[in-house]
């Protein structure tokens, strides 16, 4: 979850036209794209939170070898933000990130630490999570408001991949925004790696995903992503929604200084100064747009070496992380979305077939909100899930076609067949885990084992291999190795 902060005083913004040109888009400019990478970590001996200075170590220690990496709210997350890649170098974005997933596992272990294949903890209580030693999350979680508690138990729900797509202009951009949005039970679905508990107690359901429909004011899908009839009216509903929706819970005073809102209150950006809460500048104007969530895809800045906003891209937030496959599958997927002309229009097709019209998003907007719910609540169950007029099997067996297809034109088949097996077989690494490992002391035990048999199978955290995948191939197992 990507919080801006920064020194961006001037000037003082004072309505739409201002802020268009930050969202033009590339133009003749080249589209560039990127990845940032959540991780679940927990001390090897006890299985719970480092401490602040313990996740600085670990910080410090990936930050010596040259990784872009950055915090999270909690100690126990922490995040590998990749450089921006050219459009031709798909295979060098997925070799970095599964190379920096590679040495960070690697210093976790050294350092004490381990990463959960879960991707968030089946046990780990609210109230032993630890917040870092920022003054942004030290303002917005040292303690939450009360009002923010399940804020704040969203980062204990599992870790996230953003896939980070340059656009070419406005109209690219909600391209981009309509086919996240309409495939968000797709991969929301396809890509979780949690297991069958949170905090202790029993889940049938992506946590993740209900925990963000908790967050409240922050969180959801804005109408504008489903009634803008073009890019220009999206980027100035967009605009506008960042200026006067009340969701700011913190902002920059007079002096410079984040600061967290009382208790109740939701505050727009328009209305700051008449409130004394600070500036209306470009900082708290960043701060605000980072303050809302979306589901599916956010709206995200680019920013110079000077660290100044230059202008945005489209950032797919839907894919949930583990150590499996995750990552590399998110990035061939969220390519294709932003850059396959032929994959965009195939996929448009077939959305159109199950009732889901991208070019007529307002009369898709129940059924959407349908299939969401429909993903979310799953009760352990995928293929059967609906997915608009038929099912989640219809759907993607012929997905999985066309995912297949566009990775043969871009080199990468070998590369996403841990993806097509999930979506063919009807086995993502969510119910794999659950089915194998039923009991919280299952799940437990099989969470400690993990960096052994990572190590004596350095492909299990490879980036092209599901669960059920190695659950069948004998390399990862549940039972014979749970210490009785």
């Amino acid at each position: 979850m990507t919080i801006i902060t920064g020194s961006q005083r001037a000037p003082r913004i004072t309505g739409i036209d201002m802020m268009r040109g930050y969202y033009a888009g590339m133009g003749d400019d080249p589209c560039l794209f990127g990845a940032e990478i959540e991780f679940a970590l927990c001390r090897q001996n006890d299985l719970m939170p480092p401490s602040s200075s313990e996740n600085k170590a670990l910080f410090s220690a990936m930050e010596k070898e040259g990784w872009g990496i950055r915090h999270e709210p909690p100690t126990s997350a922490i995040e590998i933000a990749t450089p921006a890649f050219a459009l031709n170098d798909l295979k060098g974005l997925m070799s970095h990130v599964n190379q920096g997933t590679q040495t960070l596992f690697q210093q976790a272990v050294d350092h004490g630490f381990m990463l959960s294949p879960y991707g968030q903890f089946p046990h780990i209580p609210l109230d032993a999570l630890q917040v870092v030693n920022l003054e942004r999350y030290q303002t917005f979680f040292a303690p939450p408001r009360d009002d923010m508690t399940e804020v704040f138990r969203f980062f204990n729900s599992c870790m996230n991949i953003q896939i980070s797509l340059g656009y070419r202009d406005p109209d690219h951009l909600l391209r981009i925004i309509r086919m996240a949005t309409a495939l968000e039970p797709v991969m929301f679905l396809s890509f979780d790696s949690s297991c069958g508990y949170t905090e202790g107690h029993k889940i049938n359901h992506i946590h993740n995903i209900a925990q963000k429909v908790k967050m409240g004011v922050n969180t959801g899908i804005p109408d504008f992503y489903y009634t803008a009839k073009n890019g220009a009216e999206f980027v100035d509903a967009h605009i506008d929604y960042t200026l006067n929706h009340p969701h700011v819970f913190a902002a920059f005073n007079d002096e410079g200084h984040l600061k967290k809102l009382p208790l109740g209150q939701w505050r727009s950006f328009s209305e700051m100064e008449a409130q004394g809460l600070g500036p209306q500048n470009m900082t708290n104007y960043l701060q605000a747009q980072s303050e809302s969530w979306r589901r599916a895809c956010n709206v995200a800045t680019i920013v110079n070496d000077a660290g100044e906003v230059v202008n945005h891209r489209a950032e797919i937030c839907a894919f949930q992380n583990g150590l499996l496959h995750q990552r590399t599958s998110a990035i061939i997927l969220g390519y294709l979305i932003g850059y396959d002309d032929a994959f965009y229009a195939q996929t448009a097709e077939l959305l159109k077939r199950f009732g889901i019209d991208l070019e007529d998003m307002s009369a898709s907007k129940t059924l959407m909100e349908a299939n969401f719910n429909a993903a979310c609540y799953h009760d352990n169950h995928y293929h059967e899930v609906a997915f608009g007029h038929a099912s989640m099997k219809d759907f993607i067996s012929e997905f999985a076609d066309l995912i297949e297809a566009a990775a043969d034109r871009h080199g990468v088949h070998a590369d996403i067949q841990a993806l097509l097996h999930i979506m063919r077989a009807g086995r993502p690494d969510w119910l794999v885990y659950r089915t194998e490992m039923p009991s919280l002391e299952d799940t437990v035990q099989y969470l400690r084992d993990f960096p052994k048999m990572a190590a004596d199978n350095p492909d299990m955290i490879g980036g092209n291999v599901c669960a059920d995948q190695l659950f069948t191939s004998g390399k990862m197992q549940s039972k014979s190795l749970v210490s009785k």
